[in-house]
């Protein structure tokens, strides 16, 4: 490989342009090759704001054109599975956006041809490397989780929104209590076949925990809280700004401050968008395993679709 990684993005919406085209023209021997994108206008946009030189309209004809080593994709789900697996079959490394797929079939097919390929193929699961929640794991690393409570509350009834946002926290709730979970029960009440307003679900984990995930979608504002229960420890973090733990009789507020004061840093490294590039740039270079590999991914989805059948709701299929 040469010294610096070579790197496409695919799409080139407001999570390329505030989030990932920044991060990576800013991250060390990462050269950003191309940007692909449907609108004409958009993408040359983008590639003049961040000195990218190439840009496509397809994947197709990106890998048609300077070569590269990863993609990063943050694109809508529905064209993640066709663009996976032309990158993946062309021997490319590649980063995608969740949700990864709208179908779990789609998703473990993608995983089955990232082995055989032996590519590096990871999902923008940000929560395993925002600074909190980084620090609620680490907690507990030695200690048991009995209870985790997990929520997930906004003010938009947007549609499928256990499977496009709530999924952040199903996810870090299967990371941090580790071993396998099985939905014991969930309700549901829905706007909308497709848009759930509220909904509660009850995990049980082999490892011993129990978890509990709560999501309102009318709520006062954007509320994303996790609280962890064991060993004489609590942990509440409040994502993605602090963390409060009280164990041995004493209780610590932890306030994540990073080491830049400008906005853009700021919520980039607050909230793991930084480090999870990183990883995946350092994986690329040493075909280690990242900390949100697909494969596992895969699993948080594979939760998402029990509750959903659990509420009598549209499963993924």
């Amino acid at each position: 490989m040469p010294s610096a990684v070579r790197v496409v993005v695919v799409g080139a919406g407001r999570f390329a342009n505030l989030a990932v085209l920044p991060i990576l023209k800013r991250l060390p021997n990462v050269e950003v090759v191309a940007i692909t994108g449907r609108t004409p206008e958009k993408l040359q946009r983008a590639a003049d704001l961040f000195g990218v030189s190439h840009t496509f309209l397809s994947v197709e004809a990106l890998l048609a054109g300077p070569p590269f080593d990863a993609a990063v994709i943050c694109t809508p789900p529905d064209a993640h599975a066709g663009q996976v697996t032309a990158l993946l079959e062309a021997g490319k490394d590649v980063c995608c956006e969740k949700p990864l797929a709208p179908t779990l079939a789609a998703m473990e097919g993608m995983v089955t041809l990232a082995k055989a390929k032996a590519r590096v193929f990871m999902v923008g699961l940000n929560r395993r490397y925002a600074p909190v929640c980084v620090r609620a794991k680490d907690l507990f690393a030695s200690r048991q989780v009995d209870l985790c409570v997990v929520e997930k509350h906004k003010d938009v009834l947007d549609r499928r929104a256990l499977f496009n946002d709530g999924i952040h926290m199903i996810d870090f709730m299967r990371w941090v209590c580790g071993g396998t979970g099985r939905v014991v029960s969930a309700v549901a009440h829905t706007a909308a076949p497709d848009r759930e307003a509220t909904l509660t679900a009850l995990i049980e984990f082999d490892s011993g925990p129990l978890g509990v995930f709560l999501m309102s979608r009318r709520a006062g504002r954007w509320i994303e809280r996790a609280t962890l229960h064991g060993s004489g420890c609590t942990t509440e973090v409040q994502f993605p700004d602090s963390s409060l733990t009280h164990l041995e009789g004493e209780t610590r507020f932890y306030e994540f401050r990073p080491k830049d004061w400008a906005w853009a840093v700021d919520m980039l490294e607050k909230g793991g968008f930084q480090q999870e590039l990183e990883d995946f740039i350092h994986c690329v270079r040493t075909r280690g395993t990242p900390v949100a590999p697909a494969e596992d991914a895969v699993e948080s989805h594979r939760m998402v679709d029990a509750i959903y059948r659990q509420c009598g709701l549209a499963p993924l299929i």
